[in-house]
């Protein structure tokens, strides 16, 4: 599994459209240490528990992990 300081330091610069396709390559590669189902299942449990702009991007996230 992935160092999450590590992630955390190499996404300090992004906008949000970079981190998220970083996030979204590192699932889907294997990287991140879990498949893109059981991040698509904890996007979804965070998502009551955070505000709207946080939630527009969490489903972005999850949308580009479907596809």
């Amino acid at each position: 599994m992935t160092d999450i300081k590590k992630v955390l330091d190499s996404m300090k610069d992004l906008n949000n459209d970079e981190a998220i396709d970083k996030l979204v390559k590192m699932v889907k590669s294997g990287e991140a240490g879990i498949s893109s189902s059981q991040a698509i299942t904890l996007a979804n449990r965070i998502l009551p528990m955070i505000e709207k702009s946080q939630q527009d991007k969490v489903r972005k996230l999850i949308k580009k992990l479907k596809s």
